[in-house]
């Protein structure tokens, strides 16, 4: 088995490695300041990278949410679309589905 060298600061993450750093992340408090850390200040790029990865998440979702917030409300202004009937409509699945549900249970 060959023994690369990738240069300081470059050594790839293994599979298990991933697992360790995600379940590492994932502890409430100690672990997101270990995250934290780790996206601005790990030697290795590629736990930096790894660790910037949720950043780069939210961020997108939220360019998403704020995209699909501004159409829908020009098209609420438009009157192509009218939130109301359609939250007047949902409530009236809701209900029925849980009437469904507590017949099926009685």
């Amino acid at each position: 088995m060959k023994n690369y060298d990738y240069g300081r600061g470059f050594k790839p993450i293994s599979a298990w490695g991933y697992i360790g750093y995600t379940i590492l992340w994932s502890i409430p408090a100690i672990g997101w300041i270990i995250w934290l850390c780790s996206a601005i200040g790990a030697k290795n790029k590629n736990v930096k990278n790894f660790a910037r990865m949720p950043f780069c998440a939210l961020l997108l979702v939220l360019i998403i949410g704020v995209v699909i917030g501004i159409a829908g409300v020009v098209l609420q202004l438009l009157g192509v679309v009218d939130f109301v009937v359609i939250a007047d409509q949902l409530t009236e699945l809701f209900k029925g589905i849980a009437d469904l549900v507590a017949n099926s249970i009685a």
